[in-house]
Parts: structure tokens; C-alpha cells; sequence
């Protein structure tokens, strides 16, 4: 007899059929193509963070890339379920140093931490802290006519 509660109510149903081997098979088949909590374990996830612009303070009123606008983005980033890798998308002329030293540190320490993969791609330009932070991937990737360097 199986109880199934209901808020305010609670009904009762009684299982007299046995399951054949061919429904339990069948049912196999139905659930390992749903992405069900519980069930086959779930494809990989690979996430994207884009790190794009002037890294620190650009004026009084406009802020570029830092620690306190990226930190929850990136926590965000290593906290997807099945996640395999995290590409960088870097785009900085660069910027801070202190900024592209806490931005890098956060993401190593995250991906270190869980054991996940991070590929850094680059995309116009990656120089100074915009370099710094290609780095922390562990494998980088650009287009020969990329700008990259110059810490």
C-alpha cells in the first residue's frame, strides 16, 4: 500500500499488478532521455565568462572590470550543476594590475577548488592585465591577428 500525501489530505492506492521486465526496460528506455534529478547522470556544461573592457576604475562615473563587479558572475559560473570547463572570453587592453590580480586569483582559486578545467580564448586584444588574466587559463587560445602582451 502506498500512502501519497497531499497538503491538507492524505490518499491511499494499493499496487496489486506486478511490472514485467519488458515495462521496466521500456521505462529505462523513456527516463534515460529525460534530464530527471536522480536518474543517468546529466551532460557536461561548459560555461562562458566574458572579460571585456578596461580592467578598474575607467572614471569618477564609469567603472570597468573589477573583483566587485565580476565576483558574483564568476560564482555564478563554478556553481552550474555538471559543470566541465569555464572559457574565458578576454577582450582588455588591460588596465589595474591589483584588479587583474584579484580577478585571476578568484578564478584559479574556484576552478582549483572544484577541478574544473578553465581555456582561455582571446579575442582583439589581451594586453597588461587583460594578458594576466588569459593566463590563468590552462590552455589559451587566439587569432594570429590577436594583440597579446606587453605586463
Amino acid at each position: 500500500m502506498i500512502k501519497l500525501h497531499n497538503n491538507n489530505s492524505i490518499a491511499e492506492a494499493k499496487l496489486d499488478r506486478t511490472i514485467t521486465k519488458q515495462q521496466v526496460s521500456k521505462l529505462e528506455q523513456i527516463l534515460s532521455m529525460l534530464p530527471i534529478i536522480g536518474c543517468k547522470s546529466a551532460k557536461p556544461v561548459i560555461a562562458v565568462l566574458r572579460l571585456s573592457g578596461v580592467i578598474g576604475k575607467v572614471s569618477a562615473v564609469k567603472s570597468g572590470l573589477s573583483i566587485e563587479s565580476l565576483n558574483e558572475l564568476i560564482e555564478k559560473a563554478f556553481a552550474i550543476k555538471n559543470l566541465a570547463a569555464l572559457c574565458l572570453i578576454v577582450n582588455s587592453p588591460g588596465g589595474s594590475p591589483v584588479q587583474s590580480e584579484l580577478i585571476a586569483k578568484r578564478i584559479r582559486l574556484l576552478a582549483t577548488e572544484k577541478k574544473i578545467a578553465v581555456y582561455s580564448f582571446i579575442e582583439d586584444v589581451a594586453a597588461s592585465g587583460g594578458y594576466w588574466l588569459a593566463c590563468i587559463g590552462d590552455q589559451i587560445y587566439a587569432s594570429k591577428s590577436s594583440i597579446i602582451g606587453s605586463i
